[in-house]
């Protein structure tokens, strides 16, 4: 969690434009699936796993 939050913090300093998905609650690997392919059509190609 803290290096999610101090890359949020610093996105929020350097006006970045930042989307953040949750998805520790996901069981289904199709919904994972689903949003990689979101993130690719919108062509979303810098992302960050936090596993933390």
């Amino acid at each position: 969690f803290a290096i999610l939050q101090a890359i949020m913090e610093s996105a929020v300093m350097n006006n970045w434009q930042v989307t953040a998905r949750s998805v520790g609650s996901i069981v289904d690997p199709l919904e994972y699936r689903r949003i990689i392919e979101e993130m690719d059509r919108r062509q979303e190609k810098r992302f960050l796993i936090d596993c933390e």
